[in-house]
């Protein structure tokens, strides 16, 4: 059997995706993007670049993206790099705006990296290891859950592990195309996400370890390094003056509570106290088996790739104010293959090779279990409410939104709304504002009813929609400030009928604790405004101005 596996290489790699496809497929939800909210924006930002491309703004791309931004306040441009919003845009102006559209795409990128990983172990160990190590890291929790919703972990790791591939390559055959493979892939890595960086000291340790000092200054290299810096450099500045100190704010000060002071040993344990949620308790023994084969061995040089890799995720993102689980997600491939190597040495111990097959399918059984038991989490309601409002609006172009799930109907409006001819403001712009923590920047804008009510009648919205959630939010001080203002705006709004009707309210389907029996109120504006403010000016405290325009 093993002969078989290793004599038709590309139609198991196929069999393997398939088969993780379908494991997916297992457990899909009908869904609308909400996954951390930043789902939201990147789903968002994908059809901004969808309609730049049709429209081509070229001679006035600022003022372009300033009115569209408020138009859809939704948007990851700065905060996120570009490249799979491109990408993602691309898609969209062929197949629609779907949701499902941004979807497929995350699991071609899954797809990219299951493919990456596959090579890299048969190149550096052989087949049947490559097929267990990508079944593994395909199903290890933490990278079955990812690719399941729009978020920029899956293209960052697909890329990542292109790179590596084609500069490991590059450093054993010397082909000047892998380099600059490597270094494409390096650097559209780091135009999707920031955390690429972790690229950097990885490349460094396989050239200290391969003492391959030499290739540092061969003229494809600097060439190829210098066309990624290129590449690079334009966005990374533009962000720097835009909203840089927050990146810096993020990375060097411990924002959350919950994040261990940089003195505190829990820090230092946070990424590895991690790792048996991100594999799963079947895969941990033997990723741990193999992780100890790959540190004592005196051939140490197929392990050397999947060393770094854990090497270079832990001392990028250790250091870092922000602490997530998911940022060590891109040394998962790593314990994939420590996983299948230390699988490979129990079923050898009897020196019976055979077993290496049946013990590997036992892991992967438990591990598709584990991944398969949790809950992929849904919301559905949003399209509901949208196409309600977009349905019945006629004589106002705005939509005032109140509640935290507002990227989900900025993008449902959008999608239902293929004209753009309604606006969405959001009442956490409008009303106050606050910048991720309370830490960073809070402010309210209206303190009273009566300006409350004025500020409605200005902009003379035709609907107000509101979350009403019955979850009590944690003792967050800058959730429990949001929460609280927004219930008193929805206070306001059910105390004067004679302004404001309940027209309609849809009950928003979920099995993700913070949704589970939300409702969305759909007030209808009666007291209008004849001659209401076009102009629209908002303040943006990350770019820490504002931004204005007019609104039809």
């Amino acid at each position: 059997m093993l002969n078989r596996l290793r004599q038709k290489p590309a139609l198991l790699l196929f069999a393997l995706i398939l088969a993780l496809g379908l494991a997916h497929l297992l457990v899909s939800h009908s869904t609308e993007p909400f996954f951390y909210n930043d789902e939201t924006r990147h789903v968002m930002t994908g059809v901004y670049f969808r309609d730049l491309l049709h429209d081509m703004p070229l001679t006035h791309l600022r003022e372009y993206t300033i009115n569209y931004y408020l138009q859809y306040p939704a948007l990851g441009l700065l905060v996120w790099p570009p490249f799979f919003y491109f990408v993602e845009g691309l898609f969209m102006s062929l197949f629609g705006t779907s949701l499902i559209v941004s979807k497929l795409l995350i699991g071609a990128f899954a797809a990219m990296a299951c493919a990456y990983l596959f090579q890299l172990v048969r190149r550096t160990h052989d087949t049947p290891r490559a097929a267990v190590a990508v079944m593994i890291f395909g199903l290890a929790p933490i990278v079955f859950e990812h690719s399941h919703y729009v978020m920029l972990e899956m293209p960052t790791i697909a890329l990542g592990l292109a790179a590596t591939y084609h500069f490991l390559r590059y450093l054993d055959d010397g082909r000047r195309r892998d380099i600059f493979i490597a270094a494409l892939a390096s650097a559209f890595a780091a135009l999707t996400r920031f955390d690429a960086i972790y690229l950097l000291p990885l490349f460094g340790i396989l050239i200290i370890v391969r003492k391959r000092w030499s290739v540092t200054w061969r003229k494809e290299v600097v060439f190829a390094a210098v066309l990624a810096l290129l590449i690079v450099l334009p966005f990374y500045a533009i962000t720097a003056s835009g909203i840089g100190w927050f990146h810096v704010k993020q990375a060097t000060e411990t924002l959350a509570p919950e994040f261990p002071g940089f003195l505190s040993l829990s820090r230092y344990t946070f990424y590895p106290a991690h790792l048996a949620g991100q594999l799963s308790f079947f895969a941990l023994i033997p990723a741990l088996i193999g992780l100890v084969i790959a540190v004592v061995t005196r051939q140490r040089a197929a392990y050397w790739p999947y060393l770094a890799m854990v090497v270079a995720t832990y001392l990028t993102f250790t250091p870092l104010g922000e602490m997530d689980s998911r940022h060590s997600i891109y040394w998962v491939p790593a314990f994939a293959l420590f996983a299948a190597e230390g699988l490979w040495l129990l079923g050898s111990l009897w020196h019976k090779s055979r077993l290496y097959v049946p013990l590997a399918a036992l892991v992967i059984m438990g591990i598709g279990w584990t991944a398969l038991a949790r809950p992929i989490y849904f919301v559905r309601g949003y399209e509901s409410a949208a196409r309600y409002v977009v349905s019945n609006s006629t004589n106002s172009p705005v939509c005032l939104f109140i509640g935290g799930l507002n990227g989900d109907f900025v993008y449902q409006i959008r999608r239902q709304d293929p004209s753009r001819r309604l606006w969405v403001v959001r009442a956490d712009k409008l009303f106050f504002s606050s910048l991720g923590s309370s830490q960073f920047e809070y402010q309210q804008f209206t303190t009273s009813e009566e300006e409350v009510l004025a500020t409605i009648f200005k902009y003379d919205p035709e609907f107000i929609v509101a979350e009403e959630s019955q979850v009590v939010h944690p003792a967050n001080i800058d959730v429990q400030t949001r929460t609280d203002f927004e219930r008193r705006l929805r206070d306001i709004l059910k105390s004067h009928p004679e302004r404001f009707e309940l027209t309609q309210q849809v009950a928003v389907e979920s099995n993700e604790p913070n949704y589970a029996g939300m409702r969305l109120l759909i007030f209808r504006n009666i007291l209008r405004n004849d001659r209401p403010d076009r102009k629209l000016e908002i303040d943006i405290f990350m770019l820490r101005r504002s931004l204005q325009t007019v609104m039809p």
